[in-house]
């Protein structure tokens, strides 16, 4: 397959909020952007490491945009029935506790959405994540708003991405959860695998 069928209304909609985005929610940067180089080496690890692109850029590439612009209310931003995201620099205004997120984390991030939604659907996750969560994070599923599961899904991603790669001092989670780091690994490996083989059960 050459191409990418995408229901015209999701399509739509994905442009519309993209306008809105240029329109609305750049302001100058607020910090280096993460360049070329930068972007570059994030990827190669991750593929080298789950050969991601198999899921996430089938049938089509991932588009990343960097934007020498900062975001009003999110670092970074994707679009998933258009796949791609928009990288753009850190904005301190929307620091936790006064420390900056790692340009390399929040791409990885970013990415765990895209896979997400080549996975399941963006707004839900795959029936197998529930108990990895439950397990890893020592929480319970029904404990979680719908809401957040994109957000815990796209940052286990990022965690399982980073663990024993040259990510691991980017992401602010790793240290909190390193018991359940290889867990999330393994979790990733095999439902990663599972896509790339078509057998996913979704």
């Amino acid at each position: 397959m050459f191409c990418l069928i995408v229901d015209r209304l999701d399509f739509t909609k994905n442009i519309e909020m993209l306008i809105e985005f240029f329109d609305s929610q750049l302001i100058e940067p607020q910090a280096p952007t993460l360049d070329k180089q930068g972007i570059e080496e994030t990827l190669k690890i991750i593929e080298d490491k789950f050969d991601l692109s198999k899921v996430v850029s089938n049938p089509v590439p991932v588009f990343i945009f960097p934007l020498n612009y900062s975001q009003r209310n999110v670092n970074m931003h994707n679009w998933p029935y258009i796949n791609s995201i928009t990288c753009t620099a850190i904005n301190p205004a929307l620091a936790e506790e006064n420390e900056l997120p790692d340009d390399q984390y929040i791409l990885t991030h970013e990415l765990g959405h895209l896979l997400v939604a080549k996975l399941s659907d963006y707004n839900t996750v795959p029936e197998s994540f529930y108990p990895i969560f439950e397990k890893g994070f020592h929480n319970k599923r029904e404990n979680v708003e719908a809401e957040y599961w994109p957000e815990l899904f796209a940052d286990t991603f990022s965690m399982a991405a980073a663990y024993n790669t040259e990510l691991a001092n980017t992401n602010p989670f790793m240290q909190k959860l390193f018991p359940s780091l290889s867990l999330f690994e393994q979790y990733f490996y095999n439902i990663i695998d599972e896509a790339k083989s078509d057998k996913i059960s979704l």
